[in-house]
């Protein structure tokens, strides 16, 4: 990985992400991967978004969900402003990264997820 993480800013990106989704006057799929790299830069989580390696804007919000333990409440919350369907959430998505029988446990996103959180789930 090119870039060092400050993971106890992982809270404050959750924050700023839960408040921007549930933001009435915001349009959906405004919410993306640059949005949140620029989020976790402002909050300090990383240095700078240009050093960020492919997958690695991904496995890093994956694993602030999962040190911050707030993967279900962003999942409910996303689903409760319609900004994912119950079949398609970002807590699935997680646990199908980290789940070795599932295909998207081979992809780079998973790789970096499970070198940032050191194995655990």
């Amino acid at each position: 990985m090119k870039t060092k993480y400050d993971m106890t800013k992982a809270n404050a990106v959750v924050d700023e992400y839960i408040a921007a989704i549930s933001d009435t006057n915001q349009t959906t799929g405004r919410h993306g991967r640059t949005w949140m790299e620029f989020v976790m830069q402002r909050n300090g989580l990383i240095p700078d978004v240009r050093g960020l390696a492919l997958g690695e804007s991904h496995a890093l919000w994956y694993a602030c969900l999962l040190t911050t333990k707030r993967l279900r409440e962003v999942s409910r919350q996303e689903i409760a402003m319609r900004h994912a369907r119950k079949d398609r959430t970002t807590e699935m998505t997680v646990r199908r990264c980290l789940n070795p029988k599932h295909f998207l446990f081979t992809n780079e996103t998973s790789r970096l997820l499970r070198e940032i959180v050191g194995g655990a789930k």
